[in-house]
């Protein structure tokens, strides 16, 4: 991951090592909100993590976006993240579980004070396929800007954080409510023929659980959709679609997943 701070936005973009050089992924370079960025990547290399903690909406409260790398693109999972502290600097720190199912999100700047001084915090948010979710058991801070830095394991149930305000202080927590998450391998799927012309396939699927399909164009919007049990392969007819490249977003019980379809 490479980031620019020079000049507003800051912009991310990936690298990929061929041979002995590390050379630009086309596709990846995105913009933050402000003039100011910190990343993570899941260990996969495929979910990215930007937080922007000088910024969001005109306010320094802080943003984090997440994203997915598909075929060499970059695409947005869920919801913003957000929060509605001022000058929390929210996404000063960012730290992912191995399967980029579990973000730490470090916020150590101008919250509601403790013993009368702004002790900051680590919020903790789960992926559940469709949005990230804000857990009830995030770490509170027990000095001044708690959350500079935070580290975590791969489960996503141990963590590792820094304050920096007088001498500094470095505390390790143990996130009881967060259990070992699954690890969802998306290699068993595949969508044939890709590219298409009047039918695809998707096999691999589980039949013994609900599995919803949806296929949605480069504008985002959705153009078909499909929920598909009791079945291992979903045949779609893309004979009415344009041509052109959609995404396909496969949702099952453990998480989700976007592949890329060429349409002819």
């Amino acid at each position: 991951v490479k980031a620019n701070e020079q000049g507003s936005p800051a912009t991310v973009g990936l690298l990929r090592l061929e041979g002995n050089t590390w050379e630009n992924v086309d596709g990846t370079h995105i913009f933050g909100p402000g003039d100011q960025v910190d990343i993570a990547l899941s260990g996969s290399g495929h979910r990215l993590a930007v937080g922007s903690p000088g910024f969001s909406g005109g306010v320094a409260q802080g943003i984090v976006e997440v994203f997915e790398l598909v075929d060499d693109t970059l695409i947005m999972m869920g919801n913003q993240l957000v929060t509605g502290y001022k000058n929390g600097d929210l996404g000063a720190s960012l730290e992912f579980s191995q399967n980029g199912k579990v973000l730490a999100v470090g916020q150590p700047g101008e919250v509601p004070p403790y013993n009368n001084f702004s002790q900051g915090f680590v919020l903790v948010y789960t992926y559940n396929g469709v949005e990230w979710r804000f857990e009830d058991n995030s770490i509170y801070g027990s000095f001044g800007a708690f959350g500079a830095d935070v580290a975590m394991n791969d489960m996503g149930t141990r963590f590792v954080t820094s304050a920096y305000a007088g001498y500094g202080r470095v505390e390790v927590f143990e996130n009881e409510n967060i259990l070992s998450t699954n690890n969802f391998d998306s290699s068993s799927f595949e969508i044939h023929p890709n590219p298409a012309t009047s039918q695809v396939t998707i096999s691999g699927l589980n039949k013994l659980q609900e599995t919803k399909i949806t296929f949605i164009d480069v504008s985002g919007r959705i153009v078909l959709e499909h929920t598909q049990s009791l079945e291992t392969d979903a045949i779609f007819s893309v004979e009415n679609l344009n041509a052109g490249m959609y995404f396909v977003n496969i949702q099952l019980n453990e998480g989700a997943f976007v592949k890329r379809l060429i349409v002819e």
